[in-house]
């Protein structure tokens, strides 16, 4: 009985809970009181408290309206990564005649977001990429780098936005067993205005998986392969001993 009357309560509320009416102004300085329904490329549809759907040209209305109006859409985006990864190789002594391959690498990312609606938006976006790394000797993720930028589609046209990280150098040694951290791959996103997510890139589909836990990890954090992060202070579990009598059965 009380979940029947909780589930009659919550579908009362619901008509009240979805609908946002506000006052709708044109040019002329005409008013509507109407929720918004969806933005179009030059309309924009609102419903009325009875039910009726208006469709309003976007340049009908006054300049605040049409901004809001605008905003509510937020564009549809192509998120572009192109990673950069020089590599070279030489050997190094480890001492008598012991050699070793050692790999350096350098990393720098660029970022290009172009808008893929025709509508205008002239509201901020921002976009960050993550570069991620994986250890030799106990392959374990870490966070290389992650850059952050604003940016913005000008009603003028700019219909893209780039920017780039700067060079990552990373070190591998290889003697019987790999030692160092490897360039594995990238995470980039781009948020509207409110901060949620619009579209996503990422060079590898386990990265999109753990994708919040890789956003909100610091530079330099370690992950195990479970993406679960990895303490660097913590001490290694000591290897308990077994108690013993030196003589058995001897009593002191």
């Amino acid at each position: 009985m009380k979940a029947t009357a909780t589930l009659f309560f919550l579908l009362m509320l619901a008509p009240w809970v979805r609908a946002e009416y506000r006052l709708w102004t044109d040019k002329a300085g005409k008013t509507i009181e109407a929720e918004h329904v969806i933005t179009l490329d030059t309309k924009v549809v609102l419903r009325m408290q009875d039910g009726t759907e208006l469709r309003i040209l976007l340049d009908s209305l006054c300049e605040a309206d049409r901004r809001e109006a605008i905003l509510l859409r937020p564009p549809r985006v192509e998120i572009i990564v192109s990673a950069k990864v020089d590599r070279a190789n030489e050997a190094v002594g480890l001492g008598r005649r012991d050699l070793a391959q050692a790999q350096t690498e350098s990393i720098a990312a660029t970022v290009t977001i172009k808008k893929a609606s025709p509508a205008p938006y002239d509201a901020p976006l921002a976009s960050e990429i993550v570069l991620l790394g994986l250890t030799g000797k106990t392959e374990q993720h870490v966070i290389l780098e992650r850059l952050a930028t604003n940016f913005t589609f000008e009603v003028a046209g700019r219909s893209e936005a780039s920017y780039a990280t700067q060079p990552v150098s990373l070190r591998r040694l290889e003697a019987g067993r790999q030692v160092g951290i490897e360039y594995d791959g990238y995470l980039c996103i781009v948020r509207d205005r409110k901060g949620d997510i619009l579209e996503m890139k990422c060079s590898k589909a386990l990265f999109r998986e753990h994708a919040e836990t890789i956003l909100a990890a610091k530079r330099g954090t370690l992950f195990d392969s479970g993406f679960l992060p990895v303490d660097r202070q913590a001490p290694a579990a000591k290897e308990s001993r077994p108690r013993f009598q030196l003589f058995p059965g001897r009593k002191r």
